[in-house]
């Protein structure tokens, strides 16, 4: 966020693709949500495996557009 000059009020969702998550609950997405201490944001986990970044990146744009 400081390379960008961003706060975590500039977060719209968490998104994170994994195949291997720490825990089965919570998510990984939810627990950095936590962590950064974000309120107003989605957050969701992505469980795949090589394809995993190519899904994302889909799964981001189909968000906004």
């Amino acid at each position: 966020m400081e390379r960008y000059d961003k706060t975590v009020e500039d977060i719209d969702m968490i998104i994170v693709c994994t195949l291997t998550p720490d825990f089965k609950t919570p998510s990984v997405a939810s627990s950095i949500k936590v962590r950064l201490n974000i309120n107003n944001t989605g957050a969701m986990d992505l469980k795949v495996a090589c394809a995993g970044f190519t899904y994302e990146l889909y799964a981001t744009y189909s968000l906004y557009n």
